[in-house]
């Protein structure tokens, strides 16, 4: 584990688990999955994890993701400098989400680590 006076940045991750709402059997990662490769990147980058935030859900939208929002919400209170998510589709559903999400992380000084394909 990185200790946390000699770490790059601090960041929390964002696992996100989309349920399917006819119960059918999905081909996402699974929570821990997620976890596990956003740890993983953190420990190769010298990242310190400040929190992990978990949120399961039957809706891709806003809306529908409290713990996104609480997330949001803790930025000033937790100081941290980033946030690794597995892919961009845990936190983007479409254009208009992923345009307000750039404009406002990168106002906030938060940069966003997708962990999918950065092994």
């Amino acid at each position: 584990m990185v200790e946390f006076l000699n770490c790059a940045m601090h960041v929390v991750i964002y696992a996100c688990y989309i349920k399917k709402w006819n119960g059918e059997d999905s081909t996402q990662p699974s929570i821990d999955e997620q976890i596990q490769s956003c740890c993983e990147f953190a420990e190769r980058n010298n990242y310190y994890v400040e929190r992990v935030y978990i949120e399961e859900t039957y809706n891709n939208s806003y809306r529908g993701r409290p713990i996104y929002y609480q997330m949001l919400g803790e930025r000033i209170d937790t100081r941290f400098q980033g946030i690794l998510i597995y892919s961009s589709d845990r936190i983007n559903k479409n254009s208009f989400q992923f345009m307000f999400n750039e404009v406002n992380l990168k106002e906030w000084g938060i940069s966003v680590f997708t962990t999918k394909n950065n092994k």
